[in-house]
């Protein structure tokens, strides 16, 4: 089960939509704000975990070694496209019009990448921008930067920096949020692919959709398993973050606690001393 420390609302999808487009942080009230929050933090996040699945998957794809087979298992919609240019060593994935996955999952537009070497040799950079791309209708902007630091291979581990910037979500409504972020990822792999975790750790700012500055820390690690993301599921197992928002009004830190290990989209949310549990529609 998964868990999150601070305010964060959860209501109605039609009334939720209608204080997000009619009113602003004075008209809400404030523990619906807090709430909001949390949940926008972590539907960001994982937009953005799936947006570096489909970098590396296209890396896969790619590269004649094989060698990424050992992270990725495919979820990809056969009418994807993807074009590789190996002198300038750039990739382009073609979602169309749009297309469903084998978990469920619906990615429109074009996502493209450079790379400056193999992903899995230190030095390596792969940069990731988006043309008209959106994930289960949520468009993704921004520019993502990741860097291999460090390989072990006694160890099997692999750490990457991963830096975002000028980061947007757009939902349907036409609401946003923007988010820019300064992560490091540690890469576990297991025996079988099925077995690979990731640590995520960090710090991020950014804007809500109603126009509330924010910044967010990651105070345990967040982990996410290879079995669960292979399901479909973008939500960290463990782990915990905590948002501060820069409000009129003095909040206190929420904090969202992903639980202790299980592969579901349950969390809890700690505000003011009172703890909310909550299931993420992602």
């Amino acid at each position: 089960m998964k868990k999150i420390t601070k305010p964060l609302t959860i209501y109605c999808v039609s009334v939720f939509l209608a204080l997000l487009s009619c009113k602003n942080e004075n008209e809400v009230p404030r523990n619906e704000v807090d709430l909001d929050a949390a949940q926008e933090k972590s539907e960001t996040m994982a937009m953005y975990e799936d947006a570096d699945y489909v970098t590396f998957r296209a890396i896969q794809e790619s590269e004649p070694s094989g060698r990424m087979g050992e992270l990725l298992n495919a979820d990809w919609c056969p009418e994807a496209e993807v074009n590789l240019n190996g002198q300038i060593k750039t990739i382009l994935v073609d979602f169309g019009d749009g297309c469903l996955s084998p978990n469920g999952t619906q990615r429109k537009g074009k996502v493209k990448i450079t790379y400056t070497g193999l992903y899995w040799m230190p030095g390596t950079l792969i940069t990731t921008t988006f043309e008209g791309y959106e994930v289960n209708g949520k468009k993704i902007e921004g520019i993502r930067k990741v860097t291999n630091e460090s390989v072990d291979i006694m160890a099997k581990t692999m750490v990457f920096s991963s830096v975002l910037e000028s980061g947007k979500v757009t939902w349907e409504d036409g609401s946003s949020t923007t988010i820019a972020w300064n992560h490091q990822r540690k890469v576990f792999l297991g025996t079988q692919p099925t077995e690979n975790k990731y640590e995520i750790e960090g710090t991020s700012e950014g804007i809500t959709r109603i126009g509330i500055p924010y910044q967010s820390e990651i105070l345990e690690p967040l982990i996410y398993f290879q079995s669960c993301i292979n399901s479909g599921n973008w939500i960290p197992s463990e782990g915990k973050i905590a948002i501060d928002l820069e409000t009129a009004q003095p909040t206190g830190e929420i904090q969202v606690d992903y639980g202790n290990g299980s592969c579901d989209r349950t969390v809890t949310i700690s505000y003011n001393g009172e703890n909310k549990l909550i299931s993420l529609n992602i």
